[in-house]
C-alpha cells in the first residue's frame, strides 16, 4: 500500500527546482527548506512504518495533478477487490475544503444571471468571497428568489456571448456562420456590446436602488418586531460610491417617520 499526499509548505519549494537533475540524483537545485524537510522525514518515517518516500514539488499545474493522482484511484477502482469495499479512496485533512458535488449550469441564460448578479453585487459593494453570506444576511435564505427581478431587469453593458445578449434582445440575429472563425464574430465568446448604453446605465442603477430600499424594508421590518417603540437610525446606504443622478441626498437619508 502507498499514499499520494497533497500539502501545503511554509515555504516555496518549487522556484529553481530543476526536475530534470534531481532525477538525474543531482540534488543542488533543492533549496534550503527542502532539503531540511527531506532531512526532517529520513529520520521520522521510519519511526512510524514507513519506507521509501518523496517530497517534490508540483511540477505543472494543479490540474496536471489531479489527473496524475486520478489516475491512480482509477486503476484501483478497476482492480478492487470484496474487502476493498467501503474503504475510502480520498481523506482529507481535517479544516480543509473538501471537493464538493455543487455545479453551476454552463447555459447562456445561467451565464447571464451570473453577469447580471456581479454587477449587481459589486454596485453593493460585494465581492466573490462575501456576496452569498451577505445577501443572506439582507435579504434571507431565499434571497436569490427576492433579488431576480431586480437581477433580470439589468441589462449589461457588455455581454459575454452574443446567444445572452439575444435573450435580452430578442430580435437580434447571429452573425453568419461563415464568419464563427473570426473571433469578433463567433457568437459563442464576448464581449457583445449593449445597442443602448444608456438603458444598460439606467437599469444597473435602477436595480441597485430596488435593492437597497429592498434592503431597508427588511431592516425596518426586523426593528419594529424586535422593538416597536425604537426609533429608526438613518438610511444605510451601500458601500459603494455608486453614482445615484436624480435622486437628492435627502431621499436618502430620511427617515421613514
Amino acid at each position: 500500500i502507498h499514499y499520494h499526499l497533497l500539502v501545503v509548505m511554509d515555504q516555496d519549494i518549487r522556484t529553481g527546482f530543476d526536475f530534470e537533475a534531481v532525477k538525474a540524483k543531482d540534488y543542488r537545485s533543492a533549496g534550503e527548506y527542502l532539503r531540511a524537510q527531506w532531512e526532517f522525514w529520513r529520520q521520522t518515517a521510519p519511526k512510524y512504518g514507513f519506507g521509501r518516500h518523496e517530497l517534490l514539488p508540483i511540477r505543472k499545474t494543479g490540474e496536471a495533478l489531479a489527473k496524475y493522482v486520478g489516475k491512480y484511484i482509477g486503476k484501483h477502482i478497476e482492480h478492487r477487490l470484496p474487502e476493498d469495499k467501503g474503504a475510502r479512496l480520498v481523506r482529507y485533512s481535517r479544516g480543509t475544503n473538501r471537493a464538493r458535488a455543487q455545479f453551476s449550469w454552463c447555459t447562456p441564460g445561467a451565464a447571464l444571471w451570473r453577469t447580471k448578479l456581479g454587477l449587481l453585487c459589486r454596485a453593493l459593494g460585494l465581492t466573490s468571497d462575501n456576496y452569498t453570506e451577505q445577501l443572506r444576511e439582507w435579504y434571507g435564505p431565499r434571497w436569490c428568489h427576492t433579488l431576480a427581478p431586480m437581477v433580470d431587469s439589468i441589462k449589461p453593458l457588455v455581454y459575454p456571448s452574443f446567444w445572452t445578449l439575444q435573450k435580452d434582445f430578442l430580435k437580434l440575429e447571429p452573425p453568419p456562420k461563415e464568419l464563427w472563425d473570426d473571433p469578433d464574430c463567433n457568437p459563442n465568446t464576448g464581449g457583445w456590446m449593449n445597442p443602448d448604453p444608456d438603458q444598460a446605465r439606467q437599469s444597473l442603477l435602477t436595480a441597485w436602488i430596488a435593492a437597497l430600499d429592498e434592503r431597508q424594508r427588511r431592516w425596518h421590518r426586523h426593528q419594529r418586531r424586535e422593538s416597536p417603540n425604537r426609533r429608526c437610525p438613518l438610511t444605510e446606504v451601500a458601500r459603494s460610491a455608486f453614482p445615484r443622478p436624480g435622486v437628492p441626498w435627502i431621499k436618502q437619508t430620511a427617515r421613514d417617520d
